[in-house]
């Protein structure tokens, strides 16, 4: 995969801005997982876990009328052993896992899109591969507290998103990703994070890495304080103010990203 050349886009107000398994062998376990998995009740319900073979596996919350499966936790951490995020109607084959059944929540619909939402005030460590068994769907994980990657990997996910902030729900849907409140920040360290079938977006007050990026189609870096329509990825609500650090993206990071497109925007005051 060769690099391609940054395409920047224009913050609002016009001003170009940077800071730059067997079946039978999987193993039901409680709400939590020794790998840093502590699940909790949402509106949609509750994410089911297991393990097969040291495998955490997640079996998502049925999806809403408009394909969304909106599951909470207290923690969320991937290990090196990776993690499957089932959104199986039948039986299959796992890359990461071996052979699983589909997921007992579903009632004959899969998700579209599968929000991960972080409701402590714990920090996620993302350090190996996340697969969504069954039908592919684009992910989300928000997380106010903060997120590092070192190692983070998709496996059928067209568009993922890492997101320090909320999500904003409207009427079952996601409408927007907001940094607005967010307390942490977005790390990137050695192995970094890659999604080899999709897009990757990275939506935070500031970034900080000194790791490896890379998509096979975007590569969106979104940084400040804002409200981020999902759909289209266009900012919104900006909020100029806030910390001295918002903003920031590490310039050793534009040597270790590659994709079919870069998009980078800051929409903090001075960057």
């Amino acid at each position: 995969m060769s690099a391609k050349p940054f395409a920047f886009h224009l913050a609002p107000g016009g001003k170009l801005r940077w800071a730059i398994a067997s079946l039978f062998l999987l193993a039901p376990v409680p709400n939590a997982l020794a790998t840093g998995i502590v699940v909790a009740p949402g509106p949609g319900g509750t994410a089911q876990l297991q393990t097969r073979d040291g495998v955490p596996i997640v079996n998502i919350v049925a999806p809403n009328g408009s394909g969304l499966s909106h599951n909470q936790f207290l923690d969320y951490n991937v290990d090196r052993q990776g993690l499957v995020l089932n959104n199986a109607l039948q039986a299959g084959q796992s890359q990461l896992a071996g052979q699983l059944a589909a997921n007992p929540q579903f009632q004959g619909q899969a998700a579209s899109v599968i929000l991960n939402e972080v409701i402590s005030r714990n920090a996620s460590a993302i350090n190996g591969a996340q697969e969504i068994f069954g039908r592919g769907a684009d992910y989300v994980l928000a997380n106010p507290n903060g997120i590092s990657l070192n190692g983070a990997a998709f496996i059928n996910t067209p568009n993922a998103s890492l997101v320090v902030g909320r999500p904003e729900l409207n009427d079952g849907k996601l409408q927007a990703l907001s940094t607005r409140d967010a307390t942490g920040e977005l790390s990137v360290r050695g192995a970094g994070l890659q999604n080899s079938e999709g897009s990757i977006n990275l939506i935070a007050p500031r970034i900080d890495s000194d790791g490896k990026l890379g998509a096979r189609d975007d590569l969106n870096l979104t940084v400040g304080r804002n409200s981020v329509d999902y759909a289209s990825g266009q900012v919104r609500d900006v909020d100029p103010s806030g910390h001295s650090r918002d903003g920031r993206i590490d310039a050793r990071l534009f040597g270790a990203m590659q994709a079919g497109r870069i998009n980078i925007i800051s929409t903090a005051e001075g960057a």
